[in-house]
Protein backbone atom coordinates (compact mmCIF):
# COMPACT_ATOMS: atom_id res chain seq x y z
CA UNK A 1 0.00 0.00 0.00
CA UNK A 2 2.78 2.39 0.95
CA UNK A 3 4.65 1.64 -2.29
CA UNK A 4 1.55 2.45 -4.39
CA UNK A 5 1.20 5.80 -2.60
CA UNK A 6 4.86 6.66 -3.15
CA UNK A 7 4.61 5.58 -6.79
CA UNK A 8 1.54 7.73 -7.39
CA UNK A 9 3.17 10.68 -5.65
CA UNK A 10 6.29 10.37 -7.84
CA UNK A 11 4.17 10.19 -11.01
CA UNK A 12 2.12 13.19 -9.91
CA UNK A 13 5.17 15.28 -9.04
CA UNK A 14 6.81 14.33 -12.36
CA UNK A 15 3.73 15.47 -14.26
CA UNK A 16 3.61 18.77 -12.39
CA UNK A 17 7.33 19.45 -12.73
CA UNK A 18 7.41 18.44 -16.38
CA UNK A 19 4.42 20.47 -17.51
CA UNK A 20 4.82 24.11 -18.30
CA UNK A 21 1.88 26.41 -18.04
CA UNK A 22 1.85 28.96 -20.80
CA UNK A 23 -0.45 31.87 -20.14
CA UNK A 24 -0.51 35.20 -21.83
CA UNK A 25 -1.74 38.28 -20.08
CA UNK A 26 -2.39 41.35 -22.13
CA UNK A 27 -3.06 44.84 -20.96
CA UNK A 28 -3.83 48.18 -22.53
CA UNK A 29 -3.27 51.66 -21.15
CA UNK A 30 -6.41 53.79 -21.33
CA UNK A 31 -4.91 57.05 -20.18
CA UNK A 32 -1.92 58.42 -18.31
CA UNK A 33 -1.97 61.40 -15.98
CA UNK A 34 1.36 63.23 -16.10
CA UNK A 35 2.03 65.02 -12.83
CA UNK A 36 4.43 67.83 -11.92
CA UNK A 37 5.21 66.35 -8.49
CA UNK A 38 5.72 62.81 -7.25
CA UNK A 39 2.45 61.07 -6.35
CA UNK A 40 2.33 59.58 -2.83
CA UNK A 41 -1.17 58.12 -2.79
CA UNK A 42 -4.43 58.11 -4.72
CA UNK A 43 -8.07 57.24 -4.24
CA UNK A 44 -10.92 56.74 -6.69
CA UNK A 45 -14.45 57.90 -5.83
CA UNK A 46 -16.88 56.07 -8.09
CA UNK A 47 -19.88 58.01 -6.81
CA UNK A 48 -18.55 61.45 -7.74
CA UNK A 49 -16.47 60.00 -10.62
CA UNK A 50 -13.29 61.66 -9.34
CA UNK A 51 -9.69 60.64 -8.79
CA UNK A 52 -7.82 62.17 -5.83
CA UNK A 53 -4.01 62.21 -6.01
CA UNK A 54 -1.83 63.21 -3.05
CA UNK A 55 1.56 64.52 -4.16
CA UNK A 56 4.82 65.26 -2.34
CA UNK A 57 4.16 69.02 -2.52
CA UNK A 58 1.33 68.63 0.01
CA UNK A 59 -1.50 68.95 -2.50
CA UNK A 60 -4.50 66.82 -3.36
CA UNK A 61 -5.16 67.02 -7.08
CA UNK A 62 -8.75 66.36 -8.11
CA UNK A 63 -9.32 64.79 -11.53
CA UNK A 64 -12.42 63.63 -13.35
CA UNK A 65 -12.52 60.13 -14.83
CA UNK A 66 -11.75 61.72 -18.21
CA UNK A 67 -8.36 62.90 -16.87
CA UNK A 68 -9.35 66.57 -16.72
CA UNK A 69 -8.12 68.39 -13.61
CA UNK A 70 -11.03 69.72 -11.55
CA UNK A 71 -9.07 71.40 -8.77
CA UNK A 72 -6.20 71.45 -6.31
CA UNK A 73 -6.29 71.49 -2.50
CA UNK A 74 -3.35 72.49 -0.29
CA UNK A 75 -3.21 70.05 2.66
CA UNK A 76 0.44 70.30 3.76
CA UNK A 77 3.45 68.06 3.37
CA UNK A 78 2.78 66.22 6.64
CA UNK A 79 -0.09 64.29 4.98
CA UNK A 80 1.32 60.90 4.04
CA UNK A 81 -1.79 58.98 2.94
CA UNK A 82 -5.40 59.55 1.92
CA UNK A 83 -8.28 57.16 2.46
CA UNK A 84 -11.90 57.31 1.29
CA UNK A 85 -14.40 58.59 3.81
CA UNK A 86 -17.99 57.52 4.50
CA UNK A 87 -19.63 59.89 2.02
CA UNK A 88 -19.18 61.15 -1.50
CA UNK A 89 -16.24 63.53 -1.77
CA UNK A 90 -15.06 62.76 1.76
CA UNK A 91 -11.44 61.85 2.46
CA UNK A 92 -9.42 61.00 5.54
CA UNK A 93 -5.97 62.60 5.68
CA UNK A 94 -3.33 60.69 7.65
CA UNK A 95 -0.97 63.29 9.12
CA UNK A 96 2.47 62.17 10.24
CA UNK A 97 3.68 65.31 12.07
CA UNK A 98 0.96 65.53 14.72
CA UNK A 99 -0.05 61.84 14.49
CA UNK A 100 -3.63 62.61 13.53
CA UNK A 101 -6.35 61.66 11.08
CA UNK A 102 -8.36 64.52 9.64
CA UNK A 103 -11.66 64.19 7.79
CA UNK A 104 -12.35 66.60 4.92
CA UNK A 105 -15.23 67.07 2.51
CA UNK A 106 -14.40 68.13 -1.03
CA UNK A 107 -16.83 70.14 -3.13
CA UNK A 108 -15.97 70.91 -6.73
CA UNK A 109 -17.74 73.77 -8.46
CA UNK A 110 -18.11 72.86 -12.10
CA UNK A 111 -18.86 75.27 -14.91
CA UNK A 112 -21.35 74.05 -17.51
CA UNK A 113 -21.27 75.65 -20.93
CA UNK A 114 -24.83 76.73 -21.68
CA UNK A 115 -24.06 79.05 -24.57
CA UNK A 116 -26.61 78.54 -27.32
CA UNK A 117 -29.10 76.88 -24.95
CA UNK A 118 -32.60 78.30 -24.49
CA UNK A 119 -33.18 80.17 -21.21
CA UNK A 120 -35.64 82.39 -19.35
CA UNK A 121 -34.68 85.37 -17.27
CA UNK A 122 -31.57 87.52 -17.08
CA UNK A 123 -28.65 86.54 -19.32
CA UNK A 124 -26.05 87.33 -16.62
CA UNK A 125 -27.90 85.76 -13.66
CA UNK A 126 -25.57 84.34 -10.96
CA UNK A 127 -27.40 80.97 -10.99
CA UNK A 128 -28.78 78.97 -13.87
CA UNK A 129 -31.15 76.06 -13.37
CA UNK A 130 -30.94 73.48 -16.14
CA UNK A 131 -33.91 71.16 -16.69
CA UNK A 132 -33.36 68.07 -18.79
CA UNK A 133 -36.87 67.01 -19.61
CA UNK A 134 -36.69 65.63 -23.18
CA UNK A 135 -34.48 62.57 -23.66
CA UNK A 136 -35.62 61.47 -27.13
Amino acid sequence: MWQKFVGLAVIFLTLIAGSQVSAQTKWQAYQTLHLENEPLDMQVDNQTRRIYVLNDAGEILVYGFNGQMKGKIEVGTDVVRIKPGPGDGTLFLLRKKDKSIQSISIHVKEEIDISGSPFKGEKDAPVTIAVFSDFQ
